[in-house]
């Protein structure tokens, strides 16, 4: 498509500001004094939308719970659950840390410099077949291309990108299948973990492959999902979050911003937005309310965690986010409930597939048929231990079920 699937108005909308999303608030929920940390905090995130008494009481019940499931041997968050969980944890190192000072400590070579070689040289479409398969070597699920869009940029006094620095590369990695099930469960928040370690493999690797083309590249300080949408890797969903045909809701993107010059993608349609108005089973199965049940998506936000000006079903973060704070694991359920989250390695699958882009009325049989088979996420005890007889592949996803 020329453009994406869902109405945008540029004259009322807003440059997105990071502090202001509800999201902010899981990096440091680890901290053994916790309660002095988040009164220095800086008003942002979270804490500005609850405010520091809150999240203290949240963080001693998020505890206290995770205490009570060990003791209790609650499935899905049993101790041997959360010692995985927090060992795949272990696994995330910060992003947003210094590259230079990290690669110093690895076995990196900047090649143009080492040899005195010019910057790589080749056209647009060569640029981004060569980024595509490096960044699947390197471990993502997908990479897609754009370009920067001034509207879609965080409001920061301290960056501005040069004119060169105009092309985005956007990293989809997928989630384990069997994890996804478990949304809600300390096995389905190591999956969400083990998937940021599988992006941070290929961020990384990608950032050093193209330092050593000769090109510059940096973290894009922009929100990551509108340029997937952009980028043509998915749609929009009822969640507001991106839902892609191939990997499922299931799925986290990163941007990278470079002066390599791309060949960009366009955006697509695959029938989500019909398909989302007649489904609402992620809006269902949200244990807080906090995907909307609105028939149809709407210009009005939930509040400053949202940005105006496109036509959407805007979710209430604040009560996602206090909702994920106070539990002993993260949630993710929505993104399991989705009837396009599935393993698709069977006929029935694809058709199925197939018949909701094409056809807005198969949606609700989709969903049906989805319920019948038991798909989703799961709250049985034996469905949720069953996962540690499970023979997976390695980090739970077999990559060449859709080659």
């Amino acid at each position: 498509m020329d453009q994406v699937t869902i109405e945008l108005d540029h004259e009322h909308t807003e440059r997105p500001m990071i502090q202001n999303t509800a999201a902010l608030f899981g990096r440091d929920v680890f901290r053994e004094n916790y309660g002095e940390f988040i009164k220095a905090f800086p008003d942002i995130g979270l804490k500005l939308h609850l405010g520091a008494d809150r999240m203290i009481e949240a963080y001693r019940q998020k505890w206290a719970k995770a205490r009570e499931s060990i003791f209790h041997e609650v499935p899905g968050h049993t101790h041997r659950d959360q010692a995985l969980m927090y060992a795949a944890y272990s696994l995330y190192y910060d992003l947003l840390s210094n590259l230079d000072e990290f690669t110093e400590k690895t076995s990196f070579v900047n090649i143009c410099k080492r040899t005195g070689a010019n910057a790589w040289q080749g056209s647009k479409l060569k640029a981004s077949d060569m980024i595509e398969k490096a960044g699947k070597a390197l471990g993502a699920s997908q990479i897609g291309f754009a370009e920067v869009n001034p509207l879609y940029l965080y409001v920061r006094k301290d960056k501005e990108y040069p004119p060169e620095m105009k092309y985005v590369i956007v990293i989809l990695t997928e989630w384990s299948p069997e994890g996804i099930k478990r949304a809600d469960t300390a096995i389905g928040t190591m999956a969400n973990r083990v998937q940021a370690f599988r992006e941070q493999n290929a961020v990384w690797g990608l950032r050093n492959f193209i330092r050593g083309l000769g090109y510059r590249e940096e973290v894009f300080a922009a929100p990551w999902p509108a340029y997937g949408v952009s980028s043509g890797l998915g749609e929009i969903g009822r969640m507001n979050r991106l839902v892609s045909p191939i990997y499922r809701a299931a799925v986290n993107v990163y941007c990278l911003v470079t002066d390599l010059p791309l060949a960009v993608d366009k955006p697509i349609d695959f029938g989500l937005q019909e398909f989302c108005k007649r489904c609402k089973k992620c809006a269902k199965t949200c244990p807080v309310g906090a995907v909307s049940m609105a028939d149809e998506p709407t210009w009005k936000t939930k509040g400053i965690w949202n940005v105006p000006g496109k036509k959407v079903y805007y979710e209430n973060g604040v009560l996602c986010g206090e909702y994920q704070f106070k539990q002993d694991t993260s949630c993710s359920i929505c993104l399991g409930a989705c009837p396009w989250t599935k393993q698709d390695i069977t006929v029935l699958h694809k058709i199925s597939k197939a018949m909701s882009a094409k056809f807005p009325w198969a949606a609700k049989f989709m969903v049906f048929m989805d319920d019948l088979f038991g798909y989703g996420t799961t709250k049985e005890p034996k469905k949720l231990e069953a996962w540690w007889k499970m023979d997976l592949p390695p980090l739970g996803i077999n990559t060449m079920r859709r080659h």
